[in-house]
């Protein structure tokens, strides 16, 4: 499993709330890294929320454990909300785990633009505008990017998932 988009609501309207009343404003330097001095958050309660929401997606990736509970929420304005193309990075986490997946979970609708494309195997994949609870689940592995925000505001929290050392 490379991709997977999860229609529903992962998290209530409740906790993407109180998710957007914390978010950021992120961008990147001319070179494509993200620039964010923001710590992330840490959001146990949030972090059981959303692995028990997606468990039945989880069970597509070998050996899932625990959603990481360090999240940011990232505030993408509309003329500077692009994430450039990039891969997520692999990390060692609580008890011998290893992050091996990104969740994205779409906090709002009210905004145009700011689509979600993957690039695999040469292939553009471009996801749709999701509605506000919908998420992401795919490989730190897959290159990925976020186009503009062309009017309003997008409010999308990152985390990752950790997975058992064996599931490599």
């Amino acid at each position: 499993m490379q991709i997977c988009r999860i229609h529903g609501e992962v998290l209530s309207l409740e906790q993407r709330q109180m998710l957007m009343a914390i978010g950021t404003s992120a961008h990147h330097d001319d070179g494509g890294h993200h620039v964010n001095n923001e710590k992330p958050h840490l959001l146990d309660g949030i972090a059981n929320t959303i692995y028990t929401r997606l468990f039945k997606y989880l069970t597509l990736v070998a050996a899932p454990v625990a959603v990481d509970p360090r999240m940011r929420v990232y505030k993408l304005f509309a003329g500077s909300g692009a994430v450039f193309p990039h891969r997520d990075v692999d990390y060692a986490g609580p008890d011998r785990t290893c992050a091996t997946h990104s969740i994205l979970v779409y906090l709002n609708e009210e905004y145009t633009g700011g689509e979600t494309l993957f690039t695999l195997l040469g292939r553009v994949i471009r996801i749709p505008h999701p509605r506000a609870g919908d998420g992401l689940l795919f490989q730190h592995s897959v290159l990925h990017e976020g186009l503009p925000v062309l009017d309003g505001v997008k409010y999308v929290l990152k985390t990752d998932l950790f997975c058992s050392e064996k599931a490599g």
